[in-house]
């Protein structure tokens, strides 16, 4: 039997916990985008010739987005991540230092600024 799901403000007080247990913010964001990598790599079939195209806000899921199109990139034809809004935005250090660690890789990493609709056609 599958549980309730958890509300964003839950989930902020187990990160926020996680903390005092001696396992850190940055450790659960590299672990999750690792994990969503990792499941793409078992899963896509000749992904080596494809072109992921990955979304990120500017919270931890953003955070966590990056971390996997960092994993993802070495298996890609291309990885392109489209920042949903501004850098400003960006809520945690950890967000904004895997949004640098996307942005250093810029051989394997195409970046954009989705700050509105219009801005979708850059990624065509």
């Amino acid at each position: 039997m599958l549980g309730r799901t958890l509300k964003s403000s839950e989930i902020a007080i187990i990160d926020e916990n996680s903390s005092y247990l001696g396992v850190e913010r940055k450790l659960l964001m590299e672990n999750a985008g690792a994990e969503v990598a990792r499941f793409i790599i078992q899963n896509e079939k000749e992904l080596s010739s494809k072109i992921v195209l990955v979304f990120a806000g500017p919270g931890n899921n953003g955070g966590d987005a990056c971390v996997a199109a960092r994993h993802l990139a070495p298996h890609a034809k291309k990885v392109i991540v489209a920042l949903v809004g501004s850098e400003d935005k960006i809520k945690t250090l950890e967000a904004r230092t895997n949004l640098q660690a996307v942005k250093n890789m810029k051989i394997t990493i195409e970046y954009f600024v989705i700050s509105s609709i219009s801005d979708l056609s850059k990624l065509l």
